[in-house]
């Protein structure tokens, strides 16, 4: 019966280490996990980091983009202003050309006809003084107008 007894506690003995070696290979393999399970975790967040800093270059690239494509249209448009303000002074000189050209032959035309009405109201006098002379101041250019007929009506 000691022999009985001596073999049951054996085989209790080597039951508690079998039981002790499955728990002591639980918590062994449940580190292990836990371990991969970290190991996961930084790989995904490395992948993750390096998706968030490509998004953010592309993000960089388009803000540059769209800077770059803001600065064009604004040179495009500096440059356009320019064009027009040239093409605008441009019409404006040609104008004031134009209208100086237009006060010139008018001015021109009108002094021709005082020489010409002049030359001949002499003709019909039949003397060569001019208005001036005959007023006691001597002229060598024509009045650029006729004279006022109330002050010297008796020359005409």
């Amino acid at each position: 019966m000691n022999i009985k007894i001596a073999i049951e506690e054996r085989k209790l003995l080597m039951a508690q280490r079998k039981l002790e070696s499955i728990r002591l290979l639980d918590e062994l393999f449940e580190r292990v996990k836990i371990e991969a399970q970290k190991e996961i975790t930084k790989q995904k967040e490395k992948e993750l980091d390096k998706q968030l800093t490509k998004v953010k270059n592309m993000k960089e690239k388009k803000q540059k983009k769209k800077d770059a494509e803001k600065e064009m249209k604004k040179d495009k448009l500096i440059d356009k202003e320019k064009k027009l303000r040239k093409k605008l002074v441009k019409k404006f000189k040609s104008a004031q050309e134009q209208q100086m050209k237009d006060q010139k032959e008018k001015l021109r035309k009108t002094i021709e006809g005082k020489t010409s009405s002049k030359n001949s109201t002499k003709a019909n006098n039949g003397d060569s003084a001019s208005y001036g002379e005959t007023e006691g101041h001597p002229s060598t250019h024509p009045l650029p107008f006729p004279p006022y007929p109330g002050k010297h009506a008796h020359l005409t």
